[in-house]
């Protein structure tokens, strides 16, 4: 690698991630077809994902500044706070907005359950990957949130608990000023929410039509599955690469060993230099690689002089092992940083490693979220599905549906190395288990197993299978 391995002014190597990732959404064509659009991405950004927090943060927040205006008025511009507005429609518009929320409340229930009996198929699994995807896509969980949440807000501003606060404060003249401005922001609100049940309504009639539903699998992957995938892979990917990084290939073959990820090997009982207790499962989501590799440079030149001298394990060279990756969750006392062998690091040394693994709590909600993976395999459980019926058409489907998102997922990770190079990053593992492109190519033994079950009494289920590697060569490889 030449360029360095983190970015930033402490080397973060989820920053160098995130650089890169937008560096292939910038490059590649597949996924600038397939981006969300300006009001899609601003949402998402404030919005999806974190819907209490975002409603609670920018409700708040409107309060507060609408409130500071109100008592800066009544404090340096008296003259303007004549009472002008007239606040009787108040409480009926908020009767009227409660009323228009319940009823797309009712809408959104009949149609996400609708939905969800369509599309649920059979398939001996617990979780479906499209009723997820229509989740995600259709924003339903953050319309109903935001839904609950304004109709809260709604009941409450019947009895205007903040109007003995603005009384008090900004004076009895301003309080009908102070009540049109709320009533204006809970229309604005309202406007919103039907933005987002326009946007659901919208998904949920496309979802029931296949083709449709393959376009939204697309976008959905192009936007949130494959970036966040990628992002997996590479930060596991550099992190295992770091200590060659660091100290180069050359000095980590001379010794003291240094290994980042990767389990000790011998049978002695190590020493702890780093230990963390986490109350809720977390996971490695950062590492600092500029306090990093000061204090681990600091321990190698303490002990690369005593390297000739044979230790007590026997001969052996000193181990200094970072124990935790980005794939791992801990929900108890996790051993961080271990030692074979060599001096113990320094409370200096420790404090910097501590400070330089960074760890944040694990989202459910992104946890469970539908990846290539996922869509790939439900997408062959359905051609293996019509192969069993006995439906060569269904099958011809099937496959069409299958092939082309697999080309999608592929095309989609095109990029180019440091060297200009064209190079796919579906071709890049984390470090532990198998490249995802070889991955996605065995899910189609079930397929190819369930055609040739067949082949005594239909053989267009075994030609189909065959053109397969032909439909998925790239027409620019």
């Amino acid at each position: 690698m030449g360029k360095a391995l983190g970015r930033g002014l402490l080397q973060s190597l989820r920053a160098r991630v995130d650089a890169d990732v937008v560096e292939l959404r910038r490059q590649n064509r597949s996924l600038r077809r397939t981006r969300y659009g300006f009001v899609r991405r601003f949402l998402r950004g404030w919005f999806v994902g974190q819907p209490a927090k975002g409603l609670i943060t920018a409700y708040g927040l409107s309060l507060g500044t609408l409130f500071l205006i109100e008592w800066g008025l009544a404090r340096f511009a008296p003259s303007l706070s004549a009472r002008v507005i007239n606040t009787d429609f108040t409480k009926d518009a908020a009767g009227f907005f409660l009323a228009a929320q319940v009823g797309i409340l009712a809408v959104l229930t009949v149609a996400i359950s609708v939905v969800t009996l369509l599309t649920q198929k059979d398939d001996g699994s617990a979780i479906n990957t499209d009723v997820r995807l229509y989740y995600v896509e259709s924003y339903a969980y953050e319309l109903v949130t935001s839904g609950i949440f304004i109709s809260i807000v709604l009941v409450l501003n019947l009895f205007w608990p903040l109007k003995f606060i603005t009384e008090f404060t900004a004076g009895e003249q301003l309080v009908d000023r102070f009540k049109f401005c709320v009533t204006m922001f809970n229309a604005i609100w309202l406007v919103l929410n039907f933005y987002l049940f326009s946007h659901f309504i919208h998904t949920t009639l496309k979802f029931v039509e296949p083709k449709s539903r393959a376009r939204l699998r697309k976008q959905y992957s192009a936007n949130e599955s494959i970036p966040r995938d990628v992002k997996r892979r590479l930060l596991q990917a550099y992190y295992l690469h770091a200590p060659v990084q660091i100290f180069g290939l050359h000095e980590i073959k001379e010794g003291p060993l240094i290994s980042f990820g990767m389990p000790l090997m011998r049978d002695q009982v190590p020493a702890v230099e780093v230990s963390r207790s986490f109350k809720v499962p977390s996971s490695l989501v950062d590492v600092w690689l500029l306090p990093l590799a000061f204090a681990l440079r600091a321990w190698r030149l303490r002990n690369k002089n005593r390297f000739d001298t044979p230790s007590k394990l026997g001969g052996q060279e000193p181990h200094l092992a970072v124990l935790t990756d980005f794939a791992r969750v801990h929900d108890d006392e996790a051993n961080l940083v271990v030692r074979e062998g060599g001096t113990p690091l320094t409370r200096f040394e420790r404090a910097l490693v501590k400070i330089s693994l960074r760890f944040s709590a694990i989202d459910s909600r992104e946890d469970s979220a539908p990846t290539p993976t996922d869509f790939l395999e439900q997408l062959i459980f359905r051609m293996v599905t019509q192969i069993e019926a006995g439906s060569p058409n269904g099958f011809d489907d099937a496959l069409t549906e299958t092939v082309d998102f697999h080309s999608f997922v592929l095309a989609a990770q095109n990029t180019r190395d440091e060297a200009g190079l064209v190079v796919n990053l579906a071709q890049v593992n984390d470090g532990l288990f198998l490249q995802p492109d070889f991955a996605w190519v065995r899910e189609y033994r079930r397929a190819y197993a369930a055609a040739t079950s067949k082949m005594a009494s239909d053989g267009s289920f075994v030609q189909g299978m065959n053109r397969v590697a032909i439909r998925l060569w790239p027409q620019d490889p």
